[in-house]
C-alpha cells in the first residue's frame, strides 16, 4: 500500500512555498510574465500560486518553463519535484530531488523526500541509504532524527529485516520521548512507529 508523504502538506504550506508567494495571485504573475516572457522566477512563483488554487497541470507547465529558462537554479527542481511526488510520479521526484542535491548535498529535507520517493517505488537498499545519509550529515536544520527513524523502521520491515525494523523502531519511541513528546498520536514520517511495531508482534505471534 502506499503511503502518503507527510512532507507533501507541510511544505506546500511553508515559508519555503506559499509565503514566495504572500498575496499576490496568478493574474498578478500574469502580468509580469506578460512584461518580461524570460523571467524564470515569475514562472516559478506563478507555478506556486497555480498550486494554492490545485490547479497542479498549469503549475507544473509554469515549473516546466521555469526550468527551460533557467536551469542552474535550485529551487526550481525543488517546487518540480515536491510536485511530482505529490502527483504521484516517484521516477520523476527522484530525478528532480537528485539534481536539487548536486546543488545542495546537504539539504536534510530532500535526502528525506527523495529516501521517501525510493520507499513508494519499493527501491528499499536507496531509500535506507538516503535516511542514513541525512542521519550522517551535518543537518543545517538540526532536524531530529525522529523523521529517519520512523522511515528506516518502515523500510526495514518492507525489506523483511525484522531486526533493524524492530530497531530503528525503538529510537523513534525513544527519540519522541526527547523531542517530540507531544506527538504520540500524530503521524509523521512513513507513519508511526507504533504500526511497526504491531506489525512486528503481529509477526512474532504467527511464528510461533
Amino acid at each position: 500500500m502506499k503511503r502518503c508523504l507527510w512532507l507533501v502538506p507541510f511544505l506546500l504550506s511553508s515559508t519555503m512555498c506559499y509565503a514566495q508567494i504572500a498575496d499576490k495571485g496568478v493574474d498578478y504573475f500574469d502580468k509580469v510574465i506578460e512584461a518580461n516572457p524570460q523571467n524564470a522566477e515569475a514562472y516559478r512563483r506563478r507555478g506556486l500560486a497555480y498550486e494554492k488554487e490545485h490547479d497542479t497541470s498549469q503549475a507544473m507547465l509554469d515549473y516546466d518553463k521555469a526550468i527551460q529558462l533557467n536551469p542552474n537554479v535550485a529551487l526550481l527542481y525543488w517546487n518540480r519535484g515536491l510536485l511530482f511526488y505529490k502527483n504521484g510520479n516517484c521516477d520523476q521526484a527522484i530525478a528532480d530531488f537528485s539534481k536539487y542535491l548536486q546543488f545542495k548535498p546537504k539539504s536534510e529535507l530532500t535526502l528525506l523526500m527523495r529516501g521517501q520517493a525510493y520507499y513508494q517505488n519499493e527501491n528499499y537498499d536507496l531509500a535506507i541509504s538516503d535516511f542514513n545519509n541525512y542521519l550522517n550529515i551535518d543537518r543545517q536544520w538540526k532536524w531530529s532524527p525522529y523523521f529517519a527513524y520512523i522511515d528506516l523502521a518502515f523500510t526495514y520491515l518492507k525489506s523483511r529485516n525484522n531486526d533493524k525494523a524492530w530497531e530503528y523502531a525503538r529510537k523513534a519511541q525513544a527519540e519522541e520521548l526527547i523531542s517530540h513528546p507531544n506527538t504520540s498520536d500524530s503521524v509523521v514520517g512513513l507513519g508511526s512507529y507504533r504500526e511497526v511495531i504491531e506489525e512486528l508482534e503481529n509477526f512474532s505471534v504467527r511464528e510461533k
